[in-house]
């Protein structure tokens, strides 16, 4: 029995795993790209029957790519579901391409198949992955546990690039990609008040990436306090390898 084929566009390849392998627990083959190049390849060489893909990617702007991946695939009504985003411009340019765009709930994953299963017209997707609740998120958890020191230390980093004088637009954008992918790691949790945080922490990164001129020490020291209050939930035994500066420090703007 042939299953019908999703295609997944996610950057983080943690989290395109973890979705990856929820939706393949609902009788679904999953190709993986985790950029808008290879996934204009993808559809090329194998259309799918639906596609579900993260917003902050790179590559061209969202409506236009997803207008390319349907004329790639020969399909100018392929569904597409777009992954949620604290920026409602995703929403926007999702439905005038007539994407499905989901909103940022408790659980994600549920949202996807729920959607899955509307956009491909299956009976009981979400029963069809219950033996694998919890064998993802257990996974990503032990993950996340040994990588959350890393991942707050590129996030310092890449603020501290920010706050310095000269800085460029690209880091901006930089330390935005790495909020996002953040944020949404939170959301996968399912705990509400850490990804409405991490929400938070998002849209501040969004305005500094498209709004420069807004950057200035009060927002810089708002982002590294929440940056912080993160790296305070990690465990005693992984925190001390946090690196980096820490609240406040390094915020030359003036």
């Amino acid at each position: 029995m042939s299953h019908k084929r999703v295609l997944l566009i996610h950057e983080d390849r943690l989290l395109a795993n973890l979705f990856r392998e929820k939706i393949e627990g609902a009788n679904l083959g999953v190709d993986v790209a985790h950029d808008a190049e290879s996934a204009l390849k993808s559809v090329e060489e194998r259309a799918p029957e639906a596609i579900v893909m993260d917003p902050v990617i790179p590559g061209p702007e969202l409506t236009k790519l997803i207008g390319q991946l349907r004329e790639r695939a020969g399909q100018s009504a392929l569904p597409v579901i777009v992954l949620p985003n604290s920026r409602s411009v995703y929403a926007e340019a999702a439905q005038d391409a007539n994407a499905v765009s989901l909103t940022r709930g408790v659980n994600p994953v549920a949202e996807i198949l729920d959607a899955l299963q509307t956009a491909l017209k299956m009976e009981n997707t979400a029963a069809a992955s219950k033996g694998l609740a919890f064998r993802a998120e257990e996974a990503w958890l032990r993950m996340s546990l040994g990588a959350g020191p890393e991942v707050l230390t590129a996030l310092r980093r890449a603020l501290h690039e920010i706050s310095r004088e000269g800085s460029t637009p690209a880091a901006a954008r930089e330390f935005y990609q790495r909020v996002h992918a953040f944020a949404e790691e939170m959301s996968v949790l399912g705990q509400r008040p850490l990804f409405c945080l991490a929400a938070q922490i998002e849209a501040l990164a969004y305005d500094l990436h498209a709004f420069p001129e807004q950057i200035n020490p009060s927002i810089l020291r708002t982002l590294s306090q929440a940056l912080d209050f993160f790296a305070g939930l990690l465990p005693d035994t992984v925190r001390n390898r946090l690196k980096g500066p820490k609240c406040g420090a390094s915020i030359d703007r003036g």
